[in-house]
């Protein structure tokens, strides 16, 4: 009687604990970059893919100032606490490409219906417009949530 008493009540303590750290929706946060002299007007966009990724929280830092802008993003991509998705400085596009900095988005690209040799291509960059110009953003090679971040990315204004 007493050893099923004890393994009554072991069995309900490791029902108990199962239920308790079962994550209840956990969040996963993104984390854009980008100086502050350039204004990203999605609000709608931003809403929108909320909307359908509630679990998706986001962080804009943009108190950077263009000037330091360059050397700030080398720092965070040093410390290893680069933001998810960036503004990519033109002259600096090709270094970050080969330090293996930017996430290859193709594969996360829908191109089946683009033919066989934009399939093949690599991209590292989307152009989104804002009201200052447009702007290259791309994507961390260590972003926690690649393909939630692309997601993001692509609803930015083209």
């Amino acid at each position: 009687m007493q050893k099923k008493l004890v393994l009554l009540l072991c069995v309900f303590s490791l029902l108990l604990a199962a239920v308790y750290y079962i994550p209840r929706g956990y969040q996963q946060t993104i984390v854009i970059g980008m100086y502050a002299e350039c204004p990203l007007e999605a609000a709608e966009e931003i809403a929108v893919f909320r909307a359908e990724h509630p679990n998706a929280s986001l962080r804009i830092t943009n108190d950077i100032t263009k000037a330091d802008y360059n050397e700030w993003l080398a720092r965070v991509f040093l410390t290893g606490s680069e933001p998810d998705i960036f503004v990519i400085p033109p002259e600096d596009f090709e270094k970050y490409i080969q330090l293996g900095a930017l996430q290859d988005l193709s594969p996360l690209m829908d191109t089946h219906d683009l033919g066989t040799d934009a399939a093949k291509t690599s991209f590292y960059a989307l152009t989104v417009n804002t009201s200052q110009g447009d702007i290259l953003m791309g994507i961390s090679s260590r972003a926690k949530y690649p393909r939630l971040t692309f997601e993001l990315l692509k609803t930015l204004p083209k």
